[in-house]
């Protein structure tokens, strides 16, 4: 937590990769900055690296690498776009999370703060949680579940709004809280798994696809219409 000013580093390697001792660098000064113009970084499988309040600049997602096993976690920076191993946003101002994201592990949000997708996340982890009293709201941006096995979504105490979400995993996809949808739903491979307390509702002018044989809602879903929810 220490200020440090400005650096530039030619190479950042976080962790060993020996697995023995997890290593956590955390950027939390406010009154330094991380300067990554030209920068390699590397998040070995032992690291986490966490993004608070110190500057960063210069991100470059072609010069960034996060193994297996790694944890970037953004606190007080916008979620980069990039492609991650294990994903978490612990924040207590608003976040914005915008371009391409890529989450191969799990995606875990936390804190009191808001969680703006205004671009494409693509989840191919096993589970996605929405803890704490913040929300999770993509009002422009779509969530893409596209595992090769069974995934989950969970809200825990948060607020979970998507505008669009894409069902595309032929392992399913399972609903263990509630969802709110406002903008469309697609159905392109596997099935959203809900029940009576776990549901999903369709915002009135929300749009949803009409899926097929091998993709749809498994389980009840409300469909909002003006002042009325009608259970479908």
């Amino acid at each position: 937590d220490n200020s440090v000013g400005t650096i530039n580093p030619a190479s950042l390697t976080i962790g060993d990769g020996a697995g023995t001792n997890r290593v956590v660098l955390d950027l939390a000064s406010a009154s330094s900055t991380l300067n990554l113009s030209g920068t390699i970084l590397t998040v070995n499988n032992d690291a986490d690296l966490v993004f608070g309040n110190a500057g960063v600049t210069s991100y470059t997602k072609s010069n960034t690498t996060y193994s297996s096993g790694s944890i970037a976690e953004f606190r007080g920076h916008d979620v980069e776009s990039d492609s991650y191993s294990t994903l978490k946003v612990n924040n207590s101002s608003s976040l914005d999370a915008d371009g391409i994201i890529n989450v191969f592990g799990d995606f875990e949000k936390n804190g009191a703060g808001s969680l703006a997708i205004t671009g494409t996340l693509n989840f191919s982890g096993t589970t996605f949680t929405m803890n704490g009293a913040g929300l999770i709201d993509n009002s422009q941006g779509t969530v893409v579940f596209n595992g090769s096995s069974a995934q989950n979504i969970a809200n825990g105490s948060g607020s979970l709004t998507l505008h669009d979400l894409t069902i595309n995993n032929i392992n399913h996809v399972t609903l263990n809280d509630p969802v709110t949808i406002n903008g469309q739903l697609t159905m392109t491979n596997g099935n959203l798994l809900t029940t009576t307390v776990n549901i999903p509702t369709l915002l009135t002018g929300a749009t949803a696809t009409s899926g097929s044989q091998s993709s749809y809602i498994d389980g009840p879903v409300n469909l909002q219409t003006n002042s009325t929810t009608e259970k479908a």
